[in-house]
């Protein structure tokens, strides 16, 4: 992963997905449909997104996450 990495997921309800990045390298989290609740560190973002298909006329809702800093 040089540049850019990506990955696709497809949850059920209630079920959970644990991600780690890469040192270094910020994410950013599309939800194409259904609704997340994000956690990383401190920041918590509740309930983002609401399509309830990937071809509703509507855009995807996005959380981005930058850098995490690793203490030592």
């Amino acid at each position: 992963m040089r540049y850019v990495g990506f990955s696709a997921h497809r949850l059920a309800e209630g079920e959970t997905l644990e991600l780690e990045a890469p040192a270094g390298r910020e994410v950013c989290a599309v939800v194409l449909e259904g609704v997340v609740t994000v956690r990383s560190g401190a920041a918590h973002f509740e309930r983002i997104g609401k399509r309830r298909s990937v071809f509703e006329d509507q855009p995807p809702y996005a959380v981005y996450l930058p850098v995490q800093r690793r203490s030592r």
